[in-house]
């Protein structure tokens, strides 16, 4: 596990009023909600951004739900799911009691992985990284954790969804590539690839985008 002091607060204040301006914690990929369509749809929109193996190594970012976990061990990937606390923990393994595949579950800060360096082929998250205080030290964290070849996927809302050219997503991906990531890729039209017409209106999903950084 790295320090990684020096890089907090290593984001300027008008970075900080960006990151945080419109952000939402209304996206949530619940498997129950979304069922098994929707929940190959995103499975598919991850993995074709990977360099596929017979068994991936998947961290999984802890959030409310366990979609992205139980989709990916039920493929038959060695999945490692992070959550802060026991009561979390918990919650997830109540919930995955019916995964097909083995899913690993660690209690770990999100912002400080207790893993070696290069262990993971990727790493996946969702409603996470709005609320990080450091995305800088998050994402060089992230970064340390990725083999060479690795992929980093996660999806994430705001309402403002960089009307002014200034906030995010064009921010993460500013962040990204100074924590050392070379290939940013940002998708604003998750909504058309996951949702229906009559879909929209009562899940406003217009506001989720996806960012794939390698």
């Amino acid at each position: 596990m790295r320090d990684y002091t020096e890089y907090r607060g290593s984001i300027f204040d008008n970075e900080k009023k960006l990151w945080n301006k419109g952000s939402t914690s209304n996206l949530d990929f619940s498997y129950l909600d979304m069922g098994v369509y929707k929940a190959e749809i995103i499975k598919n929109l991850i993995l074709k951004n990977v360099t596929m193996k017979n068994e991936l190594k998947i961290l999984n970012i802890g959030m409310q739900n366990v979609l992205f976990s139980k989709i990916m061990a039920d493929e038959g990937h060695e999945v490692t799911l992070i959550k802060p606390n026991s009561k979390d923990i918990d919650e997830a393994k109540e919930k995955l009691n019916n995964c097909k595949g083995k899913v690993d579950f660690r209690i770990m800060d999100k912002n400080a992985l207790d893993f070696e360096d290069k262990t993971f082929d990727l790493i996946i998250s969702s409603r996470i990284t709005w609320e990080l205080q450091s995305p800088d030290a998050a994402f060089r964290e992230w970064k340390r954790v990725l083999k060479d070849d690795g992929t980093l996927v996660y999806f994430d809302s705001s309402w403002d969804l960089d009307l002014s050219g200034e906030g995010r997503p064009s921010l993460d991906r500013e962040i990204l590539k100074r924590c050392g990531f070379s290939y940013i890729e940002v998708d604003k039209n998750i909504y058309k690839k996951v949702w229906n017409d009559k879909e929209l209106i009562p899940f406003k999903p217009k506001s989720i985008f996806m960012i794939v950084a390698k």
